[in-house]
């Protein structure tokens, strides 16, 4: 840190040094999960979530029944089945992943703006 950077945290209370450093931890990937669960956008996460599950538990269920058939029409139906199931599973990852990475610029702008705030001080 540059002597002008210690000289403007020591000019901020104590709250705002609380809420800079706090915005300064850049967080990994787990924290980014974290922070998706959390806020207004939550309710997407959730959804996400569930809907990851259950695709993924319906893909194990007809792949066990693939592997227990014989019938060649019967097999069919449960790879396009294990197909689709794949399919939802990879749109729900990249939408999740557009979500965090959505948070994360997010986290980015506001850490921006304190320090914006920090110099007009």
């Amino acid at each position: 840190m540059t002597k002008i950077d210690e000289d403007l945290k020591n000019q901020l209370n104590e709250d705002d040094q609380t809420e800079i450093k706090k915005i300064d931890h850049e967080g990994g990937l787990f924290d980014l999960i974290k922070l998706s669960f959390s806020g207004a956008g939550s309710w997407l996460t959730y959804y996400l979530y569930i809907a990851g599950f259950a695709a993924f538990f319906a893909g194990v269920y007809l792949y066990i029944n693939f592997t227990a058939t014989t019938d060649i029409k019967t097999s069919l139906a449960y790879v396009v089945g294990i197909n689709i199931c794949v399919l939802i599973l990879l749109m729900i990852k990249l939408i999740s992943w557009q979500n965090m990475y959505r948070l994360e610029l997010l986290r980015e702008i506001k850490r921006i703006e304190m320090r914006l705030m920090l110099l007009s001080k």
